[in-house]
């Protein structure tokens, strides 16, 4: 597994001389990688924005790596939302605490994370930006941005029903070659909300997590055709999981069923594919001729049957007794309920926070 990242200042803050407000954490301990970044509210009313993001995204990948397992496990969709929501507002609250704030108010910040155990992974997020997934050199979205109720406008890890908006997925890393998040600097450039589809420049950028000094040339791209395109963008940070970094050829471009192309047989596979269709036709030989005699073999017990019921038709005929039944079908076939196990560790999560 390799990670690379960048985190940037925008062109709307470098010519305002104001510093960069996002924040992103990378952390690696006890079997977990996790990457968290969020992305300060940024406004006059926001004032303390990058300290609420830097305090949310090291909060949110320490609390994943402590309790990965217990969070994965979990199944109640709205207590591991209110979960990572206490987190959150824990950390705003200390973080308030210590700038001697009345309240978390001036720290509003997005929060997205990707975190990988195994063959595990989650992600989470909440507010504008997007985390995805690459599978056979296709990127598809894992959670995506939230628009709030007026343009231009998102949800905020501070909110005291922030719960309701945070986005949990989890699943596998089978099917995946690669993991990535992005705040909205990036995703505006790459992410097109309205299809829900990326564009192509995305594997360029993916294709960096090949290369030892991947973060650095990340930088480098990012830097000339997102920042300096603009004088107005955003902060940029993004951040890429290679699960494989292996070299594999995972940019493979999608299938075309109207252009599907067959590769080459060759010869040893064409033997191999004639040797399996004489056995399948022998198999079928085999059964035709099993099922000919089983036949055989019922009708003349059949006819035997019919001319042992005409001999006696005139005598009484006994009837045998009826046997006792067997185990019920039923109580063969049903499988006992499931328990349902309480989910006592993210409770005690909970009781903690």
């Amino acid at each position: 597994m390799r990670i690379i990242n960048c985190n940037l200042r925008g062109g709307k803050h470098s010519c305002a001389d104001l510093p960069c407000e996002d924040s992103i954490s990378i952390l690696q301990k006890n079997g977990v990688a996790c990457v968290a970044i969020a992305d300060g509210a940024g406004s006059k009313k926001y004032v303390h924005a990058k300290q609420g993001a830097q305090a949310v995204t090291k909060a949110v990948s320490n609390f994943l790596c402590e309790r990965f397992d217990d969070y994965f496990a979990a199944v109640n969709e709205l207590e591991l939302r209110k979960v990572l929501a206490a987190v959150c507002h824990k950390s705003l609250k200390e973080e308030a605490e210590k700038l001697s704030l009345g309240s978390p108010e001036t720290l509003a910040s997005t929060m997205l994370c990707v975190a990988v155990k195994g063959n595990k992974m989650l992600a989470c997020q909440i507010g504008d930006g997007v985390t995805g997934a690459v599978a056979s050199g296709n990127a598809s979205p894992l959670t995506i941005p939230q628009n709030g109720e007026f343009a231009g406008t998102t949800y905020f890890v501070n909110l005291p029903e922030a719960h309701r908006f945070i986005q949990i997925r989890k699943g596998f890393t089978s099917y995946y070659s690669h993991l990535f998040l992005m705040t909205d600097g990036v995703s505006e450039s790459l992410y097109n909300e309205a299809d829900g589809t990326f564009h192509p420049d995305l594997n360029r950028l993916i294709e960096l997590s090949e290369k030892d000094n991947g973060s650095t040339l990340l930088e480098e791209t990012v830097s000339k055709y997102i920042v300096s395109a603009d004088p107005a963008s955003d902060d940029c940070t993004i951040a890429i999981i290679n699960l494989e970094n292996s070299g594999a050829n995972y940019l493979r471009p999608a299938v075309d069923n109207a252009k599907v192309q067959i590769e080459p047989v060759s010869e040893a596979t064409e033997e191999k594919a004639d040797e399996h269709k004489s056995k399948k036709a022998f198999s079928h030989k085999t059964l035709n001729i099993v099922l000919s005699a089983a036949l055989a073999v019922t009708l003349a017990a059949l006819v035997a049957v019919t001319a042992a019921f005409i001999r006696n038709k005139d005598r009484e005929v006994t009837p045998p007794p009826t046997q006792a039944a067997d185990v019920t079908l039923t109580e063969t076939l049903t499988e006992p309920e499931s328990e349902t196990v309480p989910e006592t560790a993210l409770a005690e999560t909970m009781t903690d926070i």
